[in-house]
């Protein structure tokens, strides 16, 4: 890209803003809008690599703040209670969302 393609850029943004900003409440959705098609992911439609009601066999990497264990499964997260760092478990995933999952161990 060059120098102008981004001046260009940068005045295209700032038109955008500024029409925006008499917009009132909707001034945020419409900047919301803009700003998530140009910063899309092109990965966007990628599925979780975990199903709900499958088990897996997982090492607990980390505890979260809230006292869960971290176990990952093709880098997805899965929180998992009552477990701490180092244990290996089968976890059954009771929960699936986009950015990482809810899983409880199976005895």
């Amino acid at each position: 890209m060059t120098v102008n393609g981004l001046v260009s850029f940068k005045l295209v943004l700032f038109q955008k803003l500024t029409l925006c900003k008499s917009a009132g409440k909707k001034k945020l959705k419409v900047i919301k809008m803009f700003k998530n098609s140009m910063f899309k992911n092109s990965n966007e439609n990628v599925t979780a690599p975990v199903s709900e009601g499958k088990t897996y066999d997982v090492k607990i990497e980390d505890v979260a703040q809230k006292g869960d264990g971290i176990a990952r499964v093709e880098g997805y997260v899965i929180f998992v209670p009552d477990t701490v760092a180092g244990e290996e478990v089968t976890v059954k995933v009771t929960r699936v969302l986009p950015k990482y999952a809810f899983a409880t161990v199976v005895e």
